[in-house]
């Protein structure tokens, strides 16, 4: 009889501490509140809370305005817009054209005959996120250079969608130039299913590398029934969190073949691709060694081995200008001094590399 009476009491704890746990994460997975302050907490709460709220608004979102929605080959692309968008500190205007490019010129502006295109690639720190369209280090190339550039940047593009991106978007209509902005959680991505929202990936194999994943789930598959335990999410989203980010040492080892089949794809298109190491604030404000590993580990050998693209490395001329006491930074992602920055220096390799066509040197007139 005490055993049968410790085994029920046992039974109803249990029975109460699920409940109490599934009350809990109806609220929680439930709450916009729970999804906004999540956000802004740490990343793997970030990462429950962006499902969770793809999940209320049937899109992708970012933080409080959806800067990209869901794509089925690609994860996200960047959303159609022309908005004046504020959040926290910042308050920038983003205007984006129905193919996801960002404005890289006023509107109506006509290049010069003869001059070259150049696409430029990378993530949120590409597309220029936090500042506006004409301090984007693309548009500063275009008024540089007098080129056609193309701000394809995407928020949370890894180095696998960055080589999709190639194929699906610019292969049969290959640019002149092709400049991929690599920071470090560019290549810290590569091979992850998960990051703040289902991704296309892809592995290393035998066979050589193998897309996966594709076509990509859409946000409402996440939508349990009406009869699903909210619980059961709970513990599926933790069991996924393990696998939203590869380990390090498998991205590391899997982003040089990745940019190496980029180089071989856009060698036989007869386009030139530009290899740019793109620091993050924490690289410059404080050498940290899990965000200088890419540069370390995959950058500079890479490029020590590869023939043929034109490697650029940015890590120094940020350092030298943060000790100058130019401010780099504006919340997360680099300000405008910072996009100059790097304007400044493609502007002048690619000018010396003679690649800018016949408007070389020339300055386009806004």
């Amino acid at each position: 009889m005490t055993l049968a009476r410790q085994a029920g009491g046992v039974l109803v704890g249990l029975l109460v501490f699920l409940g109490t746990g599934e009350v809990a994460a109806r609220v929680a997975l439930s709450s916009p509140d729970f999804v906004r302050q999540a956000a802004s907490g740490t990343a793997d709460a970030r990462r429950v809370a962006t499902i969770a709220r793809a999940v209320q608004l049937g899109r992708i979102p970012f933080f409080d305005h959806n800067v990209v929605v869901f794509d089925p080959q690609l994860g996200q692309r960047n959303a159609p817009m022309d908005a004046t968008l504020e959040r926290a500190e910042v308050t920038a205007h983003y205007r984006v054209d129905a193919q996801g490019l960002r404005a890289t010129a006023p509107v109506g502006w006509q290049p010069d005959p003869g001059a070259a295109v150049i696409a430029l690639v990378g993530d949120s720190f590409t597309f220029g996120d936090e500042v506006s369209d004409e301090a984007t280090a693309a548009w500063g190339l275009r008024e540089r250079t007098g080129a056609v550039v193309q701000n394809r940047g995407v928020l949370g593009h890894g180095l696998d969608q960055i080589l999709l991106q190639w194929r699906a978007e610019l292969a049969d209509a290959p640019p002149d130039v092709l400049v991929l902005l690599l920071t470090n959680v560019v290549a810290f991505r590569s091979g992850a299913a998960w990051d703040n929202w289902a991704r296309p990936w892809i592995e290393a194999t035998p066979e050589g590398l193998a897309v996966r994943g594709v076509p990509v789930p859409p946000p409402d598959s996440f939508l349990p029934a009406w009869w699903s335990p909210r619980l059961d999410d709970v513990v599926t989203l933790w069991r996924a969190q393990a696998t939203m980010h590869t380990d390090l040492d498998r991205a590391l080892t899997l982003a040089p073949r990745l940019l190496t089949a980029l180089a071989d794809e856009t060698r036989a298109a007869q386009t030139t691709l530009a290899v740019v190491y793109a620091p993050v604030p924490s690289e410059v404000e404080g050498p940290d060694a899990a965000a200088s590993a890419v540069h370390d580990a995959v950058f500079v050998p890479w490029c020590e081995q590869a023939r043929g693209p034109l490697c650029v490395d940015l890590l120094d001329a940020f350092r030298a200008a943060a000790e100058e006491g130019v401010d780099l930074t504006e919340v997360r992602h680099w300000s405008a001094e910072g996009h100059a920055l790097v304007a400044d220096v493609l502007a002048e390799v690619l000018d010396e590399e003679g690649l800018l066509g016949e408007a070389a040197g020339e300055e386009g007139e806004d």
